[in-house]
C-alpha cells in the first residue's frame, strides 16, 4: 500500500474485503476476557512463576497502553462470530501479543530500578522499506562474531528475572512451529528455524501492536491501516530501550560490544 501522504490517510471504502470493527460495548468485555487467557497462557508456559503471575499481573492492566488496546480492535475486524475460524485464529493471536506484553510490563515495573541504572550501550539500527533487503543485512551483521544480536524467544519474552529460559525459548519455539503449520515457504523470504536465532527488534514492537507489516498485508485491515498512522507509538521504543537493557542485563554484555 503507497500513499502519497500516510499522515491524512483515510479509509479506503472501495475495498470489498475492508471489514468493520466490533462495536465497543461488545469488544470491551472481550479484551477483558483475552486478558485473564492471557495470565492463564503465561501459567501454563511456566507453572513455577504462576503464582507470581497470578499476584502481578493483574496490577499491570492499568499500564497497557491505549494504543495497543485500539490495535488489537482493528486486529480482530470482522471477528463477529465466535464459533468461526477467523475468531479463534484471531483471539490467539491476540492472546499471544497480550500474555507477551504484560508480562514484559510486570518485569519492567517490578526491576525498575535496576532498569534504571543501566546504561543503554551504543546500538546499530538498519531502517529500510519491506522488501529491501533489510532482514539480509540484518542476517549477516548477526552473523559477525562480535555483534551482540537478541534471539528471537527474547523479543517474544523479554527480561530473564520472571520466567524461566526454558520457559521463553518453548514460548518461542512454540509460536515458529505454528507458523511453519500454516505455510512451507516462509524460509524463502524470513528463515525462522528455531526461536534461538537472531531476530530483528521488530518482532518485539509487533507484540506491542507497532507493526505495519500485517495492516499493509491483510485486505479486511482498513481500520488498522488508518490507526497505524494516526496513533503515537513514541511510548514503543521508550520500551525497545528497556526490552535491550533486559538483554545487557541477562547476558552480561560488555561495553566493547558492537
Amino acid at each position: 500500500m503507497l500513499h502519497t501522504n500516510p499522515f491524512t490517510y483515510s479509509v479506503d471504502t472501495t475495498n470489498k474485503y475492508g471489514l468493520p470493527l466490533i462495536p465497543d460495548e461488545h469488544w470491551e468485555p472481550l479484551f477483558a476476557e483475552l486478558g485473564k487467557q492471557s495470565i492463564g497462557l503465561l501459567m501454563q508456559l511456566d507453572p513455577t512463576h504462576a503464582e507470581l503471575y497470578q499476584k502481578e499481573i493483574p496490577q499491570t492492566f492499568n499500564d497497557i497502553p491505549k494504543q495497543f488496546k485500539d490495535a488489537m480492535h482493528e486486529m480482530m475486524a470482522g471477528c463477529f462470530d465466535q464459533k468461526s475460524k477467523l475468531f479463534e485464529m484471531m483471539t490467539r493471536n491476540v492472546i499471544v501479543k497480550y500474555a507477551s506484553y504484560l508480562r514484559f510490563l510486570m518485569e519492567r515495573r517490578l526491576y525498575k530500578e535496576k532498569l534504571e541504572s543501566t546504561d543503554l550501550l551504543p546500538s546499530l539500527f538498519v531502517l529500510a522499506l519491506p522488501r529491501s533487503g533489510s532482514t539480509f543485512l540484518h542476517t549477516i551483521l548477526s552473523s559477525n562474531a562480535l555483534a551482540e544480536t537478541m534471539a528471537m524467544y527474547e523479543h517474544l519474552a523479554p527480561g530473564p528475572f520472571t520466567m524461566t529460559s526454558q520457559s521463553r525459548k518453548n514460548f518461542g519455539n512454540q509460536l515458529v512451529s505454528t507458523v511453519h503449520s500454516h505455510t512451507s515457504t516462509l524460509n524463502e523470504v524470513h528463515v525462522l528455524k528455531s526461536a534461538e536465532q537472531a531476530e530483528e527488534e521488530l518482532f518485539f514492537l509487533e507484540t506491542l501492536g507497532h507493526s505495519y507489516l500485517f495492516p499493509n498485508a491483510v485486505p479486511r485491515y482498513e481500520m488498522y491501516r488508518k490507526g497505524m498512522f494516526e496513533r503515537n507509538y513514541e511510548f514503543a521504543y521508550d520500551q525497545l530501550k528497556d526490552h535491550m537493557k533486559m538483554h545487557q542485563l541477562e547476558f552480561l554484555v560488555p561495553a566493547q560490544t558492537l
